[in-house]
Order: structure tokens, then C-alpha cells, then sequence
């Protein structure tokens, strides 16, 4: 599978990729809708995160010493900080919602759609569910 931090904004990128038998391509979350249409061309495999939160920067420092919650603020804005072993990353402050928009990418022959979750309560990851879930039947 390919992750959307690969960056695959474009159809030369999809069919090299799909030479390579790749099961699931996650196209980058900074194309928008009008740049997907166009590079859908071909039945491609594709994946689509629809919620969550990205990717901003990833370390190999390691900026924190336990597994507690930490943020880095800047302007109002929390970004959540992971670590991972020896890897800690920097998530964006908001999350991406491209669930009301789903129905537009079903026309475009995408089947499969990507939810990251990582600091929803129960009753959010729920909401969030159903709502893909309502797009979907």
C-alpha cells in the first residue's frame, strides 16, 4: 500500500505505481477534487482519506520521553506531538473532513476511504462512522 505522504498527486505517478502491482494507492490530501477528476482516468486502486489529521513534520530526534499527551501551540493552534520508538511527528491542528464530498469521489470510481482517528472520544468515532457509513449505503 502507498500513504498519502508519498505525495501521489498525479496520473504518471498512478500507473507507475500500479505497474508495480500496488494494492491501495492514498492519494495526497493536498489535491483537491478538480485535480483528482483529472487524474482518474483509469480504473486505479485508489484510497482517499476522508478524516483525520496529518502528517506536518516527522524527526528522528526524539522530543519527548513518555507517552503523555503533548502539543506544540503556536497562534491558538495545538499540534499534537507522537512519539514513536525513536520517531516523533507533528500532526496538524485541525482534521481534514472530506466525508459530505463522498458521494462526488464514488462518482469518480473511488471505493475506499481512509479514517485516521487519533484523539476522538467513543461518541465522536461514532458520529464519524455513521456518517461515512451514510455515504456509503
Amino acid at each position: 500500500n502507498i500513504d498519502y505522504t508519498l505525495n501521489t498527486v498525479n496520473s504518471k505517478t498512478l500507473e507507475l505505481f500500479n505497474n508495480y502491482n500496488v494494492d491501495t494507492i492514498c492519494l495526497s490530501v493536498e489535491i483537491d477534487y478538480n485535480r483528482i477528476k483529472d487524474i482518474m482516468n483509469n480504473a486505479y486502486n485508489v484510497e482517499l482519506l476522508v478524516y483525520g489529521k496529518v502528517e506536518l513534520m516527522i524527526t528522528k530526534d526524539k522530543l519527548i520521553k513518555d507517552n503523555n499527551k503533548y502539543y506544540l501551540v503556536n497562534k491558538n493552534k495545538r499540534y499534537r506531538i507522537l512519539n514513536n520508538n525513536n520517531i516523533t511527528s507533528i500532526m496538524d491542528y485541525k482534521n481534514i473532513d472530506l466525508i459530505d464530498k463522498i458521494d462526488e469521489y464514488l462518482k469518480l470510481n473511488i471505493h475506499t476511504y481512509r479514517i485516521d482517528l487519533l484523539d476522538e472520544e467513543k461518541e465522536e468515532i461514532e458520529r464519524i462512522i455513521d456518517r461515512v457509513k451514510s455515504k456509503l449505503n
